[in-house]
């Protein structure tokens, strides 16, 4: 069976969708520029124009002057910043500003700005702006050679204890689960899968999106080592959330291509389709040529697999219309002999084999997809109509990929391949020996599937553990408001209560004083009058 390694490898250098600036960078375009028009020359303003900023990078079709509107975004948020003096704006718009120099391909310029923020928040004392910097210098390196990658680490690492500092969680979050897929790349699994939790059990309490996100990294990494349940598993929690956050960029079509791929690893090519189906339109919808062809490819061969061969040449076919480079012409032309080799159809198969040796004398060396890939379905052809020499040989091209780049499934599938191999020529000794060996590397690959499956289990118990403390101290927390709340009631009442009697004291007292002098008053008048009835009888 072909092995379907673009499905896969392209899922490890997919883009993530950045952190947030602010709040304003989970509203909708429409929303965002509503809010603009009617703002005034306030910090909410400067915040708008960077939310606007950031998400002309995560439009689906993002184009030049897509990027162009980022610059003038970051121009704008600089400018008045500055006029407000406000920190955050200045260091964010610089930022802003490296982003767009990136997306330009000027990388020199972007760094050379992602410093001078850097030097500006360390004047300043700001770790906020410090860990956003060093996120920026480490998008400078590519994780292409180790080298570069061990730099991206370096840097991703600072940003990180700066996030750390400061407790912003949101950041962190996101940070943390970038550093995990570089630490996956560079062989470090159970390190990435760590921070993966960690920022699962950060992300949770601040954004959904950032939780989707972790999802469908453990997904990856999980496919990675052949674990398919965990990464069906993650993948669809991914989709759930995409689904709940209304999740409408590429990352949600990556999360779909990665479920379609599950399938496709654990052969159940019928529940691929939907997937393949969905993530493919979308792809054409945005204009994403590179992902079209590589969800056309899987939705061939499911298509295959499930016995709709006419579906499966006919999307080949379309794809072959429109392939004009070499390395895309030659996925096309192994799509077609593996398609064919799994039909029986071996004379037509035939002439693609011819067209995939050609094609592969112009594939540059490093194109290592392509050539493990063209390697497989030669050796698979072969092999089919009892070439020997021709089958052992790409067979053996296809195992020195396969070791070199430590893939462990591919090493099963070419021993598979070399054991009944050896079996067709009746040689009972080297079959024999083939078999031990083969069952050595397939009993190797179940024990590091085993072995990673207890290692996620178990960091899934501890977040568990976590999320319940985190649970029990909130409860705790919220008994102590309420009996806070109580007592304070309690105060409260007492002493309206106490004033309110006081109130009532006084009212009755000088109600009383009131009657006393009245009285006083009528006995006063009264001893006159009676004074004056005596002298009046005296004169008389």
């Amino acid at each position: 069976m072909k092995k379907c390694h673009l499905f896969i490898l392209l899922l490890f250098f997919a883009k993530p969708a950045p952190a947030q600036t602010s709040d304003f960078d989970e509203l909708p375009l429409p929303v965002l520029r509503e809010k603009l028009s009617l703002s005034a020359n306030d910090t909410n303003k400067v915040k708008l124009q960077l939310a606007l900023g950031h998400l002309m990078f995560l439009k689906a079709t993002s184009g030049e002057k897509d990027i162009d509107s980022a610059g003038s975004f970051s121009a704008q948020a600089a400018a008045l910043s500055h006029k407000l003096n406000y920190e955050f704006g200045i260091i964010n718009a610089m930022l802003l500003s490296t982003e767009t120099c990136y997306h330009r391909g000027k990388k020199e310029e972007g760094l050379a700005i992602a410093k001078t923020a850097l030097s500006f928040s360390k004047t300043r004392r700001n770790s906020n702006g410090e860990g956003r910097s060093y996120h920026l210098i480490a998008q400078y390196y590519t994780p292409a050679d180790s080298v570069s990658l061990r730099n991206r680490i370096f840097y991703m690492n600072q940003a990180i204890a700066a996030f750390r500092k400061n407790r912003n969680n949101l950041w962190l979050s996101y940070l943390l689960t970038q550093n995990a897929d570089l630490l996956a790349q560079a062989g470090r699994t159970t390190e990435g899968l760590k921070l993966l939790f960690e920022a699962l059990n950060l992300g949770k309490a601040v954004s959904r999106r950032t939780v989707e996100g972790i999802y469908w990294n453990i997904g990856r990494i999980s496919i990675r080592i052949g674990d398919h349940t965990n990464a069906l598993k993650y993948n669809l929690l991914a989709l759930k959330t995409a689904h709940e956050v209304n999740d409408t960029t590429m990352q949600a079509v990556w999360i779909k291509h990665l479920i379609a791929s599950t399938y496709i690893k654990a052969e159940d090519y019928e529940r691929a389709i939907p997937y393949s189906i969905e993530a493919l339109a979308t792809a054409k919808r945005y204009h994403e040529a590179d992902f079209v062809n590589t969800e056309s490819s899987a939705l061939a061969f499911e298509y295959t697999h499930t016995n709709r061969l006419s579906k499966a040449l006919s999307i080949l076919k379309e794809m072959k219309s429109k392939a004009g480079s070499d390395p895309d012409k030659l996925s096309v032309s192994v799509a077609f002999l593996n398609t064919l080799i799994y039909a029986k159809q071996l004379s037509q198969a035939g002439r693609y084999a011819q067209e995939v040796k050609k094609l592969l004398l112009g594939i540059p060396s490093d194109n290592n997809t392509g050539r493990i890939d063209a390697y497989n379905a030669l050796a698979s052809y072969y092999s089919e109509i009892n070439h020997f020499k021709q089958a052992y040989h790409y067979a053996e091209l296809y195992a020195v990929m396969a070791h070199k780049f430590n893939h462990m499934e591919d090493i099963t599938v070419d021993e598979g391949r070399y054991y009944k191999l050896v079996k067709l020529n009746r040689n009972t000794k080297s079959v024999i020996g083939q078999f031990f060996k083969e069952q050595e590397i397939r009993d190797s690959a179940y024990n590091k599937v085993k072995a990673y499956q207890i290692f996620l289990l178990d960091m899934e118990n501890e977040s568990l553990e976590k999320n319940r403390h985190i649970d029990s101290l909130t409860m705790d927390a919220q008994l102590k408001a309420v009996k806070l709340k109580r007592n304070q009631l309690i105060q409260k009442v007492t002493f309206c209560g106490a004033v309110l009697l006081l109130i009532i004291t006084g009212l009755i007292y000088s109600r009383y004083r009131l009657k006393q002098r009245s009285n006083a008053l009528l006995t006063s008048q009264k001893e006159e009058i009676d004074h004056k009835i005596m002298s009046f009888n005296n004169c008389s």
